[in-house]
């Protein structure tokens, strides 16, 4: 049982690697969109430092929970995601960091959802 789970693990890394997409959590009937928009970051030459930018995300509502991420390197360049809260809490931040004199282009969603709804409709006889 733990080979399996390691094996999975490992996969889902390769995939998430090769993919070069940032995808957690799934989305819910019911949820909605907190965040939809397109990130440009130009490479900076005088920066010795590699192009970062950071994705923060919270639900309006106090009851709300985050239920999908999903942020797509529109340019394909090798980048790393730090994440910092997860699926499940009322915010969370993601943390990108591409290569030095690269530019981030970054397509981010990110959708809540207030656990207390039903997702079935309540009928009444």
């Amino acid at each position: 049982m733990h080979s399996l789970l390691t094996a999975v693990l490992c996969l889902s890394m390769a995939v998430c690697i090769l993919a070069n997409d940032f995808e957690l959590g799934e989305r819910k009937m019911g949820d909605h969109s907190i965040i939809d928009r397109t990130i440009n970051i130009p490479p900076n030459r005088w920066n010795p430092m590699p192009t970062i930018a950071t994705v923060g995300m919270t639900c309006p509502s106090n009851n709300e929970i985050i239920t999908y991420v999903k942020i797509h390197n529109i340019n394909g360049n090798e980048v790393d995601y730090y994440l910092y809260g997860d699926v499940g809490t009322k915010s969370l931040a993601v943390r990108i960091t591409g290569k030095r004199n690269e530019r981030l282009s970054l397509k981010v969603e990110g959708y809540c959802i207030d656990p207390n709804t039903s997702e079935v409709p309540i009928t009444t006889e």
